[in-house]
C-alpha cells in the first residue's frame, strides 16, 4: 500500500525529479472546447458543471515540486508542448 504524503513520495522512490504543470485557458475558450464535437462519448461536454467548477473550487498547488501554470487559451497544442519542454530543459 503506497504511503501517504506529499507529492514527491512516489517520485522520490524512483529518484527522479517531479513537476507539476498546469494548463489554464479562459472561461469563454473552455466552454468552447467543451462543445467541440470530438469530445462527445469521452469527456465532459455539459457547460453547467465546468462552470460551477471554475466559479467555486482552486486547484491546490504544493511548493514542495517545481510548478508551470500555462495560460493555453489561444495556443495550439504544439506551443504549449514547446513551453512545457522547455520548463523540464531548463530545470534539467
Amino acid at each position: 500500500m503506497m504511503q501517504t504524503g506529499t507529492a514527491m513520495t512516489p517520485a522520490g522512490e524512483r529518484r527522479v525529479r517531479l513537476a507539476a504543470i498546469t494548463l489554464d485557458c479562459s472561461l469563454e475558450e473552455n466552454l468552447e472546447r467543451i462543445a467541440s464535437e470530438g469530445r462527445r462519448n469521452r469527456k465532459l461536454v455539459d457547460p453547467v458543471p465546468l462552470i460551477v467548477w471554475r466559479s467555486t473550487l482552486t486547484l491546490l498547488t504544493d511548493d514542495s515540486v517545481e510548478s508551470l501554470t500555462i495560460d493555453n487559451t489561444s495556443l495550439s497544442p504544439d506551443q504549449a508542448a514547446d513551453q512545457i519542454v522547455a520548463f523540464v530543459q531548463k530545470a534539467g
